[in-house]
């Protein structure tokens, strides 16, 4: 970025030089920040998914056609368990694991 920065002149090669001390000193020439930061699941995305199935609105066969992705890429998207959007067991195995976890909570 820093390089980047100083080929569309944004820093001239003197402020290059400061940052790239800068961020020697930071410790960022191993590793960027927050780089070891878990990644968020998705999970607004995989309960509206639950949710539209469990109700009916539209079924797993019209939800992959209406999206522009492989069921595979949405279900890894969206956080959903492998098949879900092909497999009826896959979805009832997920609506028993979100059964469970609320049973267990209360």
């Amino acid at each position: 970025m820093i390089h980047r920065a100083q080929d569309l002149s944004i820093v001239d090669r003197e402020e290059a030089r400061r940052l790239y001390v800068l961020y020697g000193r930071r410790g960022w020439n191993s590793a960027e920040p927050y780089d070891d930061d878990p990644v968020e699941e998705p999970r607004l995305l995989r309960r509206m998914f639950e949710m539209i199935i469990e109700n009916s609105i539209i079924d797993r066969q019209q939800i992959a056609a209406a999206l522009p992705f492989k069921t595979d890429e949405i279900e890894q998207l969206t956080n959903l368990p492998h098949g879900f959007l092909e497999d009826d067991s896959a979805y009832n195995w997920a609506i028993n694991q979100l059964n469970s976890g609320f049973a267990s909570s209360g």
